[in-house]
């Protein structure tokens, strides 16, 4: 059924949403049942399928199939959409004609969505995908390499019940240990926790500690035993459990989880199989980083907070990059840091680093954007690179890091995880996101961004779990700063998919799933 689908991404993601219910429910039937690993299976297949979809199987090269008259009619809706948007950045908020312009925007989005789905009704090549993913198998499981000191947290939330699936490996012949635990607490409860929690914090309210010790004793506690001897720990949320920060999670003894855990994030094990796989040869000679930071935006953006400029961006930019060497960097900054200058180069750098400010687009998603410079008279380049637009690139990104604010929010689709800015990211291409919750404070992430880059490229850092290690001493380092000690300076920026680093190749361990 899912073969029929006709449309890209989001429409396959649409299509599956009603049937995760039945894969929970399969979940549920098997803990039951004293089944962990079958639990498992199921709990996989109902995660990040059409992430696992362009990941497995690729995809197509939608230009490349178009008639002279449709890609004519994709730059026309394009503009269309992008003069909309020109028409509401001069237009004060209390201008009673700007509830209209928003309703002609949506208009001529769902004219554009239209008629790139209708494309995948024209050319039946687009659709070459087989419909089968490629998921966990009981054979497969065994398998496994596990760093022995990493454990693997999946939660899976239903309608009646939270269950968390805990994978490490204790070493031996007898393969990794997996365990299912129900947890008591029920998911409406733990909804509102999550969201009082992330809030507090977000809001640099003083009184969050109750609630973060509540938190790790209905959530991590409960398999603190099996957790014992492992120093990183990927986490594979379940719906709103992806707005909860777990690195602020206190224990009883008021240690962070942070403090003693290196945390990261995937939406599954199949999709974290599939992102540490090579997929092609590294350019050679392709230099390491290439950063962008406080661009240029009209005086007519500059109403808010949101759109003002950003100087420690730029510093934040051109200290990052005198980590990686001038021969190892490339940066853009002001003018300079356009949007179809990133266009053009994004795809031939290991690392991307964006420093700017970013709007997020609750109602649709992949139309959040982040703020570039634009190209006067050229709506393929307004200066919005949006999350629809990142989705067509070919990237080849081993880590992008989007230092701006909420870049790791969006909508939270069942089947899927988030849809939004880091999805589209993967979907480009890229391996891993570095992405904020909230919010942040230039002063604070421009030390933070720092400190990570110096830890990932420092020689001390050990191999295995690169990433996560050195975005948890970047956080530790923080927070000797009293300034910057409140999770709000810190907890925000989460790591995003594969882990593993290596500055001078793509090349990664495989996860033989």
């Amino acid at each position: 059924m899912r073969d029929q689908v006709a449309g890209n991404e989001v429409e396959r993601q649409l299509f599956f949403e009603n049937k995760v219910s039945s894969y929970n429910a399969l979940t549920d039937l098997f803990v039951r049942q004293g089944k962990p690993l079958d639990a498992l299976l199921y709990a996989e297949r109902a995660k990040g399928r059409v992430l696992l979809d362009v990941l497995s199987g690729g995809r197509s090269d939608v230009v490349k199939y178009l008639t002279p008259a449709e890609k004519a009619e994709t730059q026309r809706l394009n503009r269309k959409v992008s003069e909309v948007n020109d028409r509401i950045k001069t237009v004060q908020a209390a201008d009673s004609s700007l509830d209209s312009l928003y309703r002609q925007l949506d208009a001529a989005r769902l004219e554009y969505q239209s008629f790139q789905d209708s494309l995948y009704v024209a050319h039946p090549n687009l659709r070459a995908w087989t419909g089968r993913t490629v998921t966990l198998t009981n054979a497969n499981i065994n398998e496994l390499m596990l760093d022995r000191e990493c454990a693997y947290l999946e939660y899976v939330v239903s309608k009646e019940q939270i269950y968390l699936f805990v994978l490490t490996t204790k070493g031996g012949a007898n393969g990794p240990e997996l365990k299912a635990y129900p947890l008591a607490i029920k998911p409406p409860d733990l909804s509102r926790q999550v969201t009082q929690f992330r809030q507090r914090l977000s809001d640099r309210h003083p009184d969050f500690a109750n609630v973060a010790r509540e938190l790790y004793g209905a959530l991590i506690e409960p398999v603190s035993k099996q957790l014992r001897g492992t120093s990183t720990i990927c986490i594979i949320p379940d719906g709103f459990l992806w707005n909860l920060p777990f690195q602020a999670l206190m224990t009883r003894a008021n240690h962070y989880l942070i403090e003693d855990y290196a945390l990261h994030y995937v939406p599954s094990l199949s999709v974290l199989h599939e992102m540490s796989t090579e997929k092609g040869e590294k350019q050679k000679g392709a230099p390491s980083l290439i950063a962008f930071g406080n661009p240029v935006i009209a005086r007519d953006e500059q109403r808010n907070e949101e759109s003002c400029p950003l100087p420690e961006a730029e510093t934040e930019v051109t200290a990052i990059a005198k980590t990686f060497g001038p021969d190892g960097s490339r940066t853009f900054i002001g003018r300079g840091a356009s949007e179809k200058t990133f266009k053009a180069l994004a795809s031939t750098y290991a690392t991307i680093h964006l420093a700017t400010h970013a709007v997020l687009d609750n109602r649709q998603p992949l139309y959040s954007h982040l703020l570039l410079t634009k190209t006067d008279g050229d709506p393929e380049n307004d200066g919005l690179l949006e999350a629809r637009e990142i989705m067509n690139l070919k990237l080849n990104a081993d880590l992008a890091v989007l230092s701006a604010c909420e870049t790791a929010n969006g909508k939270i689709a069942p089947g899927e995880g988030v849809i939004g800015m880091s999805w589209a990211f993967f979907v480009a291409g890229a391996r891993s996101m570095l992405v904020s919750q909230w919010k942040v404070n230039s002063a604070s992430t421009a030390q933070l961004m720092l400190n990570f880059y110096q830890a990932l490229e420092s020689k001390q850092t050990t191999q295995g779990g690169r990433k996560a290690k050195s975005l948890q001493k970047a956080t530790l380092r923080l927070m000797k700063d009293g300034r910057y000690r409140h999770p709000f300076y810190w907890a925000g920026f989460v790591l995003i998919g594969s882990e593993s680093h290596s500055p001078g190749s793509q090349a990664v361990a495989r996860l033989p799933i």
